[in-house]
């Protein structure tokens, strides 16, 4: 991942989170922006290269990047993982990228 790849995930991570979490009720919609970026940041103190943590674009041969997915290896064997997120862009959904990312 390139970092301007990560700039443009971190930043769609961020605002997915927020809409999640204000949609759930979770959250206000006033204090949401502030909580999601808090929240990233301590997940991701170095940034993609945060220890533990895998980030992966989905990339389309003829139209690049259609989403990512990013996940929390929880131990040495990367059989085991916690998936934080996986988002395809809705104008590439229902074509089997994300069950590729996932694969």
């Amino acid at each position: 991942m390139t970092d301007t790849e990560f700039a443009a995930f971190r930043a769609r991570a961020v605002d997915d989170l927020a809409f999640e979490k204000v949609a759930a009720g979770e959250w206000s919609r006033e204090r949401a922006a502030v909580l999601a970026e808090e929240q990233t940041a301590a997940l991701l103190p170095d940034g993609k290269a945060t220890d533990g943590m895998f980030i992966v674009m989905a990339d389309a041969e003829e139209i690049g990047p259609v989403g990512y997915a990013w996940l929390a290896l929880k131990g040495p064997d990367t059989a085991s993982a916690w998936i934080y997120d996986l988002a395809i862009d809705e104008e590439h959904r229902g074509k089997g990228y994300g069950r590729a990312l996932l694969n």
